[in-house]
């Protein structure tokens, strides 16, 4: 293709949490303290466990040695976050600019909060374009911040609390949590496993995961028969829009009568609701005004997976949902409302905006999103336009989608079912593949429609990381994948 003479702009590609390879220096020696081979991930695993990735200090930046060096490829820690390939969409990207000084990769330290990783990108970003301008001449140029889940926070901070809207023209965004993940939630109070490891110290001791808690009304109080749901903020005394402490918590101590939720530190989740004020009143203001932005935003969304919406508080513990409750006409409706698997629908689009109408849909889940060939079709044409927004957006609508249930681990010598529906009929070919070694097994699935379940068995997959794919047989219609980690200690 070629590439448009007058895209002189700077393009920033933002990864997600856990899709920075991170590193500690010993001298001239470097040390991997987070890089995933698929070989060796059980090992790395009990490894992540033990070797000093907690954070002690929450309220600063990482002074543990460790940083981040580049972008990761097919990483996941299962049933949490996880990012698939970040390759196709930067060299997809490096083929759509005139100059590699166009195009910059930003790692960083996705432990910490995203305000110190904003800090950076500053830095970074802003060096970048000044060379960029200073070599080519083209005093206008400005950034764009192509970003998969977390990452889009990192942006947005940036952007509205440190400045940087000014110099930025566009914010993509993949995939994120503009108002918070379930996953994260359940993370923190229920913990966190991967087969026999414990990950709950790690999970608790990171500032970004609070970050990723749902901004929303999450967690709903027995009894049953009424509908009372509550922020995770009404549990701690906290302003929910501010993070500031409630009048009733500075005059009594008391929490609205609620008991804080298991797990939860409430020095650091002020800091987080901190860090998302920072973005949300800024924007928010200028939304009420009805003023522009003073950048373009684009957000590409899943709705037709399964995804935690909410939870129902059992004694210390959360029953996670994959649905929403409404009240209407008296009667309380659960409603699956949909994601990426891992972000709810209603999540995934810039915090001011008021519904989900601008969004772009992709079929694919979380972790593949930011690889997605509709996704880079769409920037690729932003960047050079050859008819009018062409080709921005999907023929993807919510009957044509395969929704796909894969458990993101099993034990080794057990039998993977994996779980299809769709709202049309349709034939698929369910393939399950070895990341490493690239072995792929085939099977058959036939659909009914009306969303009905039906299941395929793989017996006793290889240890490692697969993927599988569902994939219509009308090529027409999108692949959907996801991603299980089959362990064996």
């Amino acid at each position: 293709m070629q590439i448009a003479e007058d895209f002189k702009d700077v393009l920033v590609v933002i990864p997600g949490i856990l899709g920075s390879r991170l590193i500690r220096r010993e001298g001239t020696h470097e040390i991997t303290v987070w890089d995933f081979s698929i070989k060796s991930l059980p090992r790395l695993l009990k490894q992540v466990v033990t070797d000093g990735l907690v954070l002690g200090q929450q309220d600063a930046p990482p002074s543990d040695g460790i940083e981040a060096v580049d972008l990761f490829h097919y990483q996941l820690m299962p049933g949490f976050f996880g990012v698939d390939d970040y390759r196709p969409l930067v060299e997809g990207l490096q083929n759509a600019v005139d100059d590699s000084r166009q195009l910059i990769t930003f790692p960083y330290d996705w432990r910490a909060s995203n305000r110190y990783a904003a800090e950076r990108l500053q830095t970074r970003a802003l060096d970048a374009l000044r060379k960029w301008k200073d070599s080519s001449g083209h005093r206008d140029a400005k950034l764009w911040l192509i970003c998969h889940s977390m990452g889009g926070l990192v942006a947005r901070y940036f952007c509205e609390h440190l400045d940087g809207a000014k110099d930025t023209r566009v914010i993509v965004t993949f995939g994120t949590p503009h108002r918070g993940a379930v996953k994260a939630l359940d993370a923190i109070v229920n913990g966190k496993s991967v087969g026999p490891l414990s990950l709950t110290r790690l999970v608790r001791s990171m500032p970004s995961v609070y970050e990723l808690m749902p901004l929303y009304p999450v967690v709903r109080v027995p009894p049953k028969s009424r509908l009372v749901m509550h922020r995770v903020a009404d549990f701690f005394g906290l302003d929910p829009e501010t993070g500031q402490d409630t009048t009733e918590f500075l005059q009594s101590g008391k929490v609205n009568g609620l008991e804080p939720l298991n797990g939860i530190d409430r020095g650091m989740l002020k800091r987080a609701l901190e860090f998302h004020a920072k973005i949300r009143l800024p924007a928010e203001a200028r939304a009420n005004k009805r003023e522009p932005s003073p950048y373009r935003q684009e957000a590409f969304f899943n709705r037709r997976q399964l995804t935690a919406l909410s939870s129902v508080l059992n004694g210390k513990q959360l029953d996670i949902l994959d649905t929403y409750p409404y009240e209407r006409d008296r009667v309380i409706q659960d409603v699956n409302e949909g994601g990426d698997g891992t972000v709810p629908s209603f999540s995934s689009v810039p915090i001011e905006w008021p519904d989900t109408s601008d969004a772009l849909t992709l079929a694919d889940k979380h972790a593949a999103m930011q690889s997605a060939t509709t996704g880079r079709d769409s920037i690729l044409n932003w960047l050079r336009p050859i008819d009018v927004r062409k080709l921005k957006g999907s023929s993807v609508n919510d009957t044509s989608v395969v929704e796909l249930t894969v458990p993101p681990t099993l034990n080794f010598g057990q039998d993977l079912v994996v779980c299809a529906a769709a709202l049309r009929p349709m034939n698929l070919n369910v393939h399950l593949e070895h990341v490493e070694t690239g072995a792929t097994k085939t099977l058959p699935m036939k659909l009914g429609g009306d969303n009905v379940h039906l299941d395929v068995v793989f017996r006793r997959p290889s240890a490692g990381v697969h993927r599988v794919k569902a994939v219509p047989t009308d090529r027409l219609l999108p692949t959907v994948s996801d991603y299980v980690l089959v362990v064996d200690f």
